[in-house]
Protein backbone atom coordinates (compact mmCIF):
# COMPACT_ATOMS: atom_id res chain seq x y z
CA UNK A 1 0.00 0.00 0.00
CA UNK A 2 1.28 3.48 -0.76
CA UNK A 3 1.61 4.68 2.80
CA UNK A 4 1.15 8.33 3.80
CA UNK A 5 4.51 10.10 3.68
CA UNK A 6 5.70 13.22 5.44
CA UNK A 7 8.59 13.78 3.06
CA UNK A 8 9.10 13.63 -0.67
CA UNK A 9 9.86 10.22 -2.04
CA UNK A 10 10.94 9.36 -5.54
CA UNK A 11 9.17 6.37 -7.00
CA UNK A 12 11.15 4.65 -9.76
CA UNK A 13 9.25 3.15 -12.64
CA UNK A 14 10.87 -0.20 -12.01
CA UNK A 15 9.77 -0.30 -8.39
CA UNK A 16 7.07 -2.71 -7.34
CA UNK A 17 4.16 -0.63 -6.07
CA UNK A 18 1.55 -2.29 -3.91
CA UNK A 19 -1.67 -0.45 -4.58
CA UNK A 20 -3.86 -1.37 -1.66
CA UNK A 21 -4.91 -3.99 0.81
CA UNK A 22 -8.16 -4.36 -1.05
CA UNK A 23 -6.76 -6.44 -3.87
CA UNK A 24 -6.74 -3.73 -6.53
CA UNK A 25 -4.07 -4.06 -9.23
CA UNK A 26 -1.16 -1.70 -9.71
CA UNK A 27 -0.23 -0.17 -13.07
CA UNK A 28 3.33 0.89 -13.90
CA UNK A 29 4.26 2.95 -16.96
CA UNK A 30 6.10 0.94 -19.60
CA UNK A 31 9.31 2.37 -21.05
CA UNK A 32 10.29 1.91 -24.69
CA UNK A 33 13.67 2.68 -26.24
CA UNK A 34 13.62 3.72 -29.89
CA UNK A 35 16.27 4.32 -32.53
CA UNK A 36 15.33 7.92 -33.27
CA UNK A 37 17.88 9.60 -35.57
CA UNK A 38 20.74 8.16 -37.61
CA UNK A 39 23.13 8.88 -40.45
CA UNK A 40 25.14 5.96 -41.79
CA UNK A 41 26.63 7.07 -45.12
CA UNK A 42 30.39 7.39 -45.31
CA UNK A 43 33.27 7.70 -47.73
CA UNK A 44 35.91 9.27 -45.49
CA UNK A 45 36.95 9.81 -41.89
CA UNK A 46 37.40 13.06 -39.96
CA UNK A 47 40.13 13.74 -37.42
CA UNK A 48 41.04 17.15 -36.05
CA UNK A 49 43.14 19.93 -37.47
CA UNK A 50 46.90 19.47 -37.74
CA UNK A 51 48.37 19.88 -34.26
CA UNK A 52 44.88 20.38 -32.81
CA UNK A 53 42.90 18.06 -30.53
CA UNK A 54 40.00 16.26 -32.15
CA UNK A 55 36.72 18.04 -31.29
CA UNK A 56 34.04 17.25 -33.85
CA UNK A 57 30.28 17.66 -33.58
CA UNK A 58 27.18 16.47 -35.37
CA UNK A 59 24.04 18.51 -34.84
CA UNK A 60 20.93 16.34 -34.39
CA UNK A 61 17.22 17.15 -34.52
CA UNK A 62 15.27 14.56 -32.49
CA UNK A 63 11.97 13.28 -33.79
CA UNK A 64 10.59 12.26 -30.40
CA UNK A 65 10.70 13.65 -26.86
CA UNK A 66 12.25 11.56 -24.11
CA UNK A 67 15.46 10.56 -22.38
CA UNK A 68 18.51 10.27 -24.63
CA UNK A 69 19.79 7.06 -23.11
CA UNK A 70 22.61 6.33 -25.56
CA UNK A 71 24.28 7.29 -28.82
CA UNK A 72 26.51 5.41 -31.23
CA UNK A 73 29.31 6.88 -33.31
CA UNK A 74 31.60 5.21 -35.85
CA UNK A 75 35.22 5.60 -34.73
CA UNK A 76 38.62 4.17 -35.56
CA UNK A 77 42.24 4.85 -34.64
CA UNK A 78 45.46 4.91 -36.62
CA UNK A 79 48.00 4.25 -33.87
CA UNK A 80 47.88 3.29 -30.20
CA UNK A 81 47.47 6.60 -28.38
CA UNK A 82 46.88 6.57 -24.62
CA UNK A 83 44.23 9.25 -24.67
CA UNK A 84 40.85 7.76 -25.50
CA UNK A 85 37.89 9.95 -26.50
CA UNK A 86 34.88 11.51 -24.79
CA UNK A 87 31.42 11.28 -26.32
CA UNK A 88 29.21 14.04 -24.96
CA UNK A 89 25.86 15.76 -25.50
CA UNK A 90 25.52 19.54 -25.58
CA UNK A 91 22.73 21.99 -26.18
CA UNK A 92 22.60 23.89 -29.47
CA UNK A 93 22.40 27.57 -30.31
CA UNK A 94 22.42 29.02 -33.82
CA UNK A 95 22.95 25.51 -35.15
CA UNK A 96 26.16 24.80 -33.23
CA UNK A 97 27.13 23.30 -29.85
CA UNK A 98 26.92 25.58 -26.83
CA UNK A 99 27.48 25.37 -23.09
CA UNK A 100 28.84 22.57 -20.95
CA UNK A 101 28.29 18.86 -21.49
CA UNK A 102 24.78 17.71 -20.55
CA UNK A 103 26.02 14.12 -20.40
CA UNK A 104 29.30 12.43 -21.29
CA UNK A 105 30.97 9.04 -21.47
CA UNK A 106 34.71 8.40 -21.67
CA UNK A 107 35.70 5.75 -24.21
CA UNK A 108 39.16 4.27 -23.47
CA UNK A 109 41.60 3.70 -26.29
CA UNK A 110 41.29 -0.07 -25.78
CA UNK A 111 37.63 0.11 -26.88
CA UNK A 112 38.52 1.70 -30.24
CA UNK A 113 39.87 -0.54 -33.00
CA UNK A 114 41.90 0.06 -36.14
CA UNK A 115 38.82 -0.78 -38.22
CA UNK A 116 35.82 1.53 -37.98
CA UNK A 117 33.40 0.31 -35.30
CA UNK A 118 30.13 1.64 -33.92
CA UNK A 119 31.03 2.75 -30.39
CA UNK A 120 28.13 2.91 -27.92
CA UNK A 121 28.01 5.60 -25.25
CA UNK A 122 25.39 4.86 -22.57
CA UNK A 123 24.55 7.82 -20.35
CA UNK A 124 24.03 7.09 -16.65
CA UNK A 125 22.07 10.34 -16.30
CA UNK A 126 20.32 10.67 -19.67
CA UNK A 127 19.52 14.21 -20.77
CA UNK A 128 16.00 14.96 -21.96
CA UNK A 129 15.64 15.80 -25.64
CA UNK A 130 12.63 17.49 -27.19
CA UNK A 131 11.27 16.70 -30.63
CA UNK A 132 12.34 19.42 -33.06
CA UNK A 133 14.92 21.00 -30.72
CA UNK A 134 18.50 20.48 -31.88
CA UNK A 135 21.31 19.17 -29.73
CA UNK A 136 24.91 18.22 -30.50
CA UNK A 137 26.83 14.95 -30.30
CA UNK A 138 30.44 15.92 -29.61
CA UNK A 139 33.42 13.55 -29.86
CA UNK A 140 36.61 14.98 -28.40
CA UNK A 141 40.11 13.91 -27.46
CA UNK A 142 43.20 15.65 -26.12
CA UNK A 143 45.26 13.80 -28.73
CA UNK A 144 46.87 16.17 -31.24
CA UNK A 145 48.47 13.56 -33.52
CA UNK A 146 45.37 12.87 -35.62
CA UNK A 147 45.20 9.35 -34.17
CA UNK A 148 41.40 9.17 -33.80
CA UNK A 149 38.88 9.44 -36.59
CA UNK A 150 35.06 9.75 -36.84
CA UNK A 151 33.74 8.18 -40.02
CA UNK A 152 31.54 10.36 -42.23
CA UNK A 153 30.61 11.53 -45.69
CA UNK A 154 31.52 14.31 -48.09
CA UNK A 155 28.86 13.30 -50.62
CA UNK A 156 25.73 13.26 -48.42
CA UNK A 157 24.40 15.24 -45.46
CA UNK A 158 22.23 14.45 -42.45
CA UNK A 159 19.10 16.54 -42.96
CA UNK A 160 18.61 17.40 -39.29
CA UNK A 161 21.79 19.34 -38.64
CA UNK A 162 25.20 20.44 -39.76
CA UNK A 163 28.66 19.12 -38.94
CA UNK A 164 31.32 21.21 -37.23
CA UNK A 165 34.81 21.15 -35.73
CA UNK A 166 36.24 23.25 -32.92
CA UNK A 167 39.48 25.03 -33.81
CA UNK A 168 41.20 27.36 -31.39
CA UNK A 169 38.28 29.09 -29.70
CA UNK A 170 35.33 28.72 -32.07
CA UNK A 171 33.26 26.24 -34.04
CA UNK A 172 33.63 26.01 -37.81
CA UNK A 173 30.99 24.43 -40.03
CA UNK A 174 32.04 21.99 -42.71
CA UNK A 175 31.17 22.58 -46.33
CA UNK A 176 28.04 20.79 -47.47
CA UNK A 177 27.44 18.03 -48.19
CA UNK A 178 28.88 16.51 -45.03
CA UNK A 179 27.77 14.27 -42.19
CA UNK A 180 29.13 12.05 -39.42
CA UNK A 181 27.95 8.50 -38.78
CA UNK A 182 25.76 8.27 -35.67
CA UNK A 183 22.63 6.77 -34.10
CA UNK A 184 20.57 8.12 -31.21
CA UNK A 185 18.36 6.11 -28.86
CA UNK A 186 15.53 7.78 -26.95
CA UNK A 187 13.50 6.20 -24.15
CA UNK A 188 9.87 7.23 -23.82
CA UNK A 189 6.94 6.08 -21.73
CA UNK A 190 3.90 4.21 -22.97
CA UNK A 191 1.48 6.72 -24.46
CA UNK A 192 -1.40 5.21 -22.53
CA UNK A 193 -2.50 6.50 -19.16
CA UNK A 194 -1.08 4.71 -16.17
CA UNK A 195 -3.10 4.48 -12.98
CA UNK A 196 -1.99 3.48 -9.51
CA UNK A 197 -4.98 2.90 -7.21
CA UNK A 198 -4.43 3.50 -3.51
CA UNK A 199 -6.95 2.21 -0.99
CA UNK A 200 -7.79 4.70 1.75
CA UNK A 201 -9.77 4.46 5.00
CA UNK A 202 -13.38 5.57 4.77
CA UNK A 203 -13.91 9.18 5.73
CA UNK A 204 -16.18 10.13 8.61
CA UNK A 205 -18.86 11.37 6.22
CA UNK A 206 -18.88 8.18 4.20
CA UNK A 207 -17.85 9.99 1.03
CA UNK A 208 -14.57 10.71 -0.72
CA UNK A 209 -14.95 14.46 -0.31
CA UNK A 210 -13.18 14.61 3.05
CA UNK A 211 -9.99 13.11 1.65
CA UNK A 212 -7.31 15.61 0.74
CA UNK A 213 -5.79 15.46 -2.71
CA UNK A 214 -2.01 15.23 -2.74
CA UNK A 215 0.43 17.20 -4.84
CA UNK A 216 2.13 15.20 -7.54
CA UNK A 217 4.97 16.20 -9.84
CA UNK A 218 6.88 14.08 -12.31
CA UNK A 219 8.87 14.44 -15.52
CA UNK A 220 8.87 17.70 -17.44
CA UNK A 221 5.76 19.39 -18.77
CA UNK A 222 3.53 16.41 -18.03
CA UNK A 223 0.04 16.32 -16.57
CA UNK A 224 -1.53 14.17 -13.91
CA UNK A 225 -2.61 14.03 -10.30
CA UNK A 226 -4.73 12.23 -7.77
CA UNK A 227 -8.38 11.47 -8.58
CA UNK A 228 -10.74 10.27 -5.86
CA UNK A 229 -13.43 7.68 -6.44
CA UNK A 230 -15.45 4.93 -4.80
CA UNK A 231 -14.35 1.40 -5.71
CA UNK A 232 -15.94 -1.95 -4.86
CA UNK A 233 -13.98 -4.00 -2.34
CA UNK A 234 -14.53 -7.74 -2.45
CA UNK A 235 -13.11 -9.62 0.51
CA UNK A 236 -12.75 -13.38 0.10
CA UNK A 237 -13.46 -13.91 3.79
CA UNK A 238 -16.84 -15.39 4.71
CA UNK A 239 -18.95 -14.09 7.60
CA UNK A 240 -20.69 -16.10 10.32
CA UNK A 241 -23.83 -16.50 8.24
CA UNK A 242 -21.93 -17.54 5.10
CA UNK A 243 -22.07 -14.13 3.48
CA UNK A 244 -19.15 -12.52 1.67
CA UNK A 245 -17.51 -9.73 3.64
CA UNK A 246 -17.06 -6.69 1.45
CA UNK A 247 -18.32 -3.24 0.72
CA UNK A 248 -16.96 -0.05 -0.76
CA UNK A 249 -13.61 1.64 -0.24
CA UNK A 250 -12.64 5.20 -1.04
CA UNK A 251 -9.56 5.24 -3.28
CA UNK A 252 -7.20 7.76 -4.75
CA UNK A 253 -5.69 7.08 -8.15
CA UNK A 254 -2.47 8.59 -9.42
CA UNK A 255 -3.01 9.34 -13.10
CA UNK A 256 0.17 9.62 -15.12
CA UNK A 257 0.89 9.99 -18.82
CA UNK A 258 4.53 9.70 -19.77
CA UNK A 259 7.24 10.76 -17.37
CA UNK A 260 10.28 8.87 -16.17
CA UNK A 261 9.84 9.32 -12.43
CA UNK A 262 7.12 10.33 -10.01
CA UNK A 263 7.57 12.49 -6.95
CA UNK A 264 4.69 12.09 -4.54
CA UNK A 265 4.18 14.55 -1.70
CA UNK A 266 1.96 13.43 1.14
Amino acid sequence: MLSPMKSLRRVALTAVLIASAFGMSTGVAQAATTLDQSFELYNTCYTGGQGQPMINAQMVTPGITGALTSVQVSLLKFNTPPDGVTVSIRAASAGQPTGADLASVFIPDSAISFAATMITAVFTSPPTVTAGTQFAIVVSSTNTNLDYCWRGSTTASYSGGRTASFFGNSWSFWNAPSGLVFRTYVTTQDAQWTTIPQGLPLSATGTCDALDDKAVAYGTGLTGGWKRSWEPWVNTAVGANGQRIGGWACTRTLINKGGLTWTIAS
